[in-house]
């Protein structure tokens, strides 16, 4: 019986800290067998979870591709300091 191997997961860790070091490009980061899966981590990087913190800091899109729906991050906080979209809180 031949047994199917998942791929490996993504290493978000690593993803983000790369991504610091060319703000704004959006490299592919992850691929989701769904597009709710993609959308639901999408939703949680722009909300800052885990290694993509604070909030804001990194921007995510996906798209269709075969075998699922991939996920790609760029690091934004620095872009959006200098068009002055950061909110500022007291």
């Amino acid at each position: 019986m031949t047994k199917t191997m998942a791929p490996p997961r993504a290493d978000h860790a690593a993803a983000a800290e790369g991504l610091r070091e060319m703000p704004g490009v959006y490299l592919p980061v992850d691929t989701y067998p769904t597009s709710d899966a993609a959308a639901v981590m999408a939703l949680s990087v722009q909300a800052g979870d885990g290694h993509y913190g604070p909030a804001g800091a990194y921007d995510a899109r996906i798209k269709d591709v075969d075998g699922g729906t991939r996920l790609y991050v760029a690091y934004a906080a620095p872009l959006r300091q200098q068009n002055g979209t950061t909110e500022e809180k007291a």
